[in-house]
């Protein structure tokens, strides 16, 4: 439905802009919801520098949030907030020394899930599917704050990941 308005001077033109103002306001569509806070709770004894990563961790078939803390602290809770990991706050590993700032990375094969973290040290650590170390690399150099993501790739024997260093070297892993 177009709306016509006729330009005006003066104390007329204040009058039509706060109706046009209002016009806008009331022909809006009011569908949108502000997010709401389901619940908050704390992540161990560090700050939290990387996005928690949501899977199905404990083969529950419900997804589960795994948090890694700046200080290497790994925790696992349900969907509601409660701990999985018996741990404090849900701990269910803690990571060698070093400042921990990328999202794990969740790869899924037949053997069952691994994970594979990465410290802003340049520490690689990979593990299995119970949080527990099964092989570590250090990178030639110190990886970017939060930025250790490495570039998922596909060979002939399987998976790779690619990560970049401060050295400006490229190291391959296949898990």
């Amino acid at each position: 439905m177009p709306i016509a308005l006729r330009l005006q001077r003066g104390r007329n033109a204040v009058q039509c802009r706060c109706i046009w103002l209002w016009l806008i306001a009331a022909l809006m569509p009011c569908s949108s919801h502000a997010m709401e806070i389901l619940w908050t709770r704390m992540a161990g004894q560090w700050p939290v520098e990387a996005s928690p990563l949501v899977a199905d961790f404990t083969h529950s078939g419900e997804s589960e949030i795994l948090v890694l803390n700046r200080g290497g602290q790994l925790m696992l809770w349900r969907g509601d907030g409660t701990s999985i990991g018996s741990g404090q706050d849900g701990l269910v590993a803690q990571l060698p020394d070093g400042q921990w700032t990328t999202v794990p990375i969740l790869i899924e094969q037949k053997e069952g899930k691994r994970l594979i973290v990465t410290s802003a040290g340049g520490l690689v650590v990979g593990l299995d599917e119970k949080f527990q170390p099964v092989w570590q690399h250090k990178l030639p150099g110190e990886t970017s704050w939060g930025r250790a993501t490495p570039a998922r790739l596909q060979t002939s024997s399987g998976p790779a990941f690619a990560f970049g260093d401060g050295t400006g070297t490229v190291s391959i892993f296949a898990p």
